[in-house]
């Protein structure tokens, strides 16, 4: 349901509305985590699960500064529209299909979360486009994952840098920087692993698990 402004608006992640989940293949749940009970379902009857969920951090891809316009308009530069797909086409490899995107709603970041949600054919109306994470502060960020429903085991959540780079390392604070110290280029994936409960997300609380950037995702294996 969309808000006045053209976007989703909160009752739209309380509805489940941006819920993706197919019908479950278990043994392996989503994250992996424990089972503690198995029923055929899709994502508005989810099996009970106890464990942790995952975050997925991804920075829109590389934009066109040369597109005269406002910020918020800039769009994807060739390479952007290159590496977005790559993006899609990698989680689809290692079949971690998101239950619920969140995107700016920026064009950078939209044409960025199409592009990848185009693997798991999900289309424009099933993804939350959240006007808070345009130029969002890490507390922003902090208060649009708290909010996130219940029933999402994997959130995808596109945005921007610094708040992005920022929240990572809130949430994961021993993480080391990379050699070229860029903890978030354009079009790099942060996969985490976060309480199972989004309302109990606190400094430290994360793992994690990998931290891709486009160029490794062509080589990686299957």
């Amino acid at each position: 349901r969309r808000g006045q402004d053209g976007y989703q608006s909160k009752a739209f992640f309380d509805s489940g509305g941006g819920g993706f989940g197919q019908a479950c293949q278990c043994p392996q749940f989503r994250s992996q985590d424990v089972l503690v009970e198995h029923v055929p379902c899709h994502y508005w009857r989810i099996s009970v699960v106890c464990g942790a969920r995952e975050l997925l951090f991804l920075r829109h891809a590389k934009s066109d500064w040369r597109v005269a316009g406002s910020d918020f308009e800039r769009p994807l530069s060739k390479r952007g529209r290159r590496d977005a797909p790559r993006v899609g086409r990698w989680l689809h490899r290692q079949g971690l299909r998101p239950d619920l995107v969140i995107s700016s709603p920026a064009l950078r970041a939209r044409q960025t979360a199409l592009d990848v949600c185009k693997a798991f054919g999900i289309g424009e109306n099933r993804i939350g486009w959240e006007a808070r994470v345009y130029d969002a502060s890490l507390q922003t960020l902090w208060r649009v994952l708290t909010e996130c429903n219940r029933r999402a085991d994997r959130v995808l959540l596109v945005g921007h840098n610094p708040g992005l780079a920022l929240l990572l390392a809130h949430l994961c604070p021993t993480l080391e920087l990379p050699p070229d110290g860029k903890v978030l280029p354009t079009a790099t994936l942060a996969r985490i692993r976060v309480p199972a409960d989004w309302g109990t997300l606190e400094s430290g609380s994360g793992v994690l698990l990998s931290l891709t950037r486009p160029a490794a995702m062509d080589t990686d294996p299957e």
